[in-house]
């Protein structure tokens, strides 16, 4: 196999990433990355707040960031003194990190914990 049919090969689940991008990013994640679950007040709750889980790849490079959005088709830019890609959206979140699960090393433990608690929002919302 040569080294291009191996940057094409695909993930069987997600057929718009191949896997040698999901380790890329994973690395990405746990270098210049962090998956934060944020408590957001909504007086709609049961208990009056929600929990969102949010991945967030931060540069110093605008266009490093606009880049690695329109490859991932997803998340907002936020300019600061860094430019991060925050993915906000909860079905992206699982989505993404269900896919980097097994490339991601450092944050894994943080990782798996974001994973449970997506599921228990999905569950908790039922069919």
């Amino acid at each position: 196999m040569n080294s291009s049919s191996h940057s094409t090969q695909v993930n069987p689940v997600e057929n718009k990433y191949s896997e040698v991008f999901l380790a890329w990013l994973a690395g990405f994640l746990d270098g210049d990355g962090a998956i934060m679950a944020r408590v957001v007040k909504q007086s709609g709750m049961l208990l009056g707040f929600r929990v969102r889980v949010v991945l967030q790849f931060t540069q110093l490079s605008l266009q490093s960031m606009l880049d690695l959005q329109a490859l991932l088709g997803m998340g907002i830019i936020s300019q600061g003194g860094a430019v991060s890609l925050v993915i906000l959206e909860q079905a992206h979140v699982a989505l993404l990190l269900s896919l980097m699960l097994p490339h991601i090393r450092f944050k894994r433990n943080q990782a798996v914990l974001a994973l449970e608690i997506l599921e228990k929002k999905s569950r908790a919302k039922g069919p």
